[in-house]
């Protein structure tokens, strides 16, 4: 089996149907104002919503784009569903995460509307550690790529990178010096790897803005070689979820310069 098969096939087609019955639900309940009656519980819907996210995961390296969509579009209408998180930067994880899939799903608008109401100002807080920073500027940035609500997020992605950078001047090295105190190497990797996706997102940033990145047109060798070092860096550090972020970023990213070059060159 290919495509993803087998995992429709563990998970039975009874409950996908059961989960999509629950997510028309919910949906219906939010556009109503009133409280929903969960016939399924956020558990079970979770462990439903990871597997179809799965397939997704199964077919990124897929030259059949259609498949990935409908895979992407139809994890994408679950995800969206579930309570999301407390804590500003699990929910923003969570968001890029979630938008992503819609993304690669074609459901752009619904991303849109999804991401409209977050505040990435919330992801920032004095006492955040050097890592915490950067990861809540990564997501910041991304966030902004994925709604792109006029050119406010598309300024916005630019001037994250230019304070992340100012303050990578001011706080890496006494991150990185107690992370050596305690002979643990992760943190190094994790921010080398969050680094190639703050440069990939300032390709991308500029490129949807002036449609070249200075002056050169080669914008997917340019992303795919900062995804590559990001996926390297995160399998170094035995990073397993930073590698799988990482590697759906990739394609996400693919995606909308495809998409916005189809649009430039519609006779493509």
């Amino acid at each position: 089996m290919n495509g993803g098969s087998w995992i429709l096939d563990s998970i039975g087609a009874d409950k996908i149907r059961e989960a999509h019955e629950e997510t028309a639900r919910r949906r219906l309940a939010l556009v109503l104002g009133v409280s929903a009656h969960t016939g399924l519980p956020d558990e079970k819907l979770r462990f439903i919503s990871n597997a179809l996210e799965l397939r997704v995961f199964d077919l990124l390296e897929s030259d059949d784009t259609d498949a990935l969509r409908a895979a992407a579009a139809e994890a994408f209408q679950v995800a969206r569903a579930l309570q999301l998180p407390d804590n500003p930067l699990h929910q923003a994880s969570e968001l890029v995460r979630i938008g992503c899939l819609g993304v690669l799903g074609d459901r752009t608008p619904d991303v849109r509307r999804l991401l409209s109401a977050f505040n990435p100002q919330s992801l920032y807080h004095d006492s955040a550690t050097w890592g915490d920073e950067v990861s809540a500027t990564v997501l910041d940035i991304w966030i902004r790529l994925l709604r792109k609500q006029g050119w406010e997020d598309l300024d916005g992605v630019q001037s994250g990178v230019v304070r992340l950078r100012a303050r990578q001047r001011e706080r890496e090295s006494e991150f990185l010096e107690e992370a050596e105190r305690r002979k643990d190497a992760r943190p190094a990797w994790e921010l080398m790897s969050q680094y190639h996706l703050t440069k990939a997102a300032e390709i991308l940033g500029t490129y949807l803005c002036q449609g070249s990145v200075e002056r050169h047109y080669d914008v997917r060798q340019q992303l795919e070689a900062q995804f590559d070092r990001a996926i390297t860096t995160a399998a170094k550090g035995q990073l397993m979820e930073r590698e799988t972020f990482a590697r759906l970023l990739a394609r996400t990213a693919r995606a909308m310069v495809d998409r916005e070059m189809a649009a430039a060159s519609p006779w493509l």
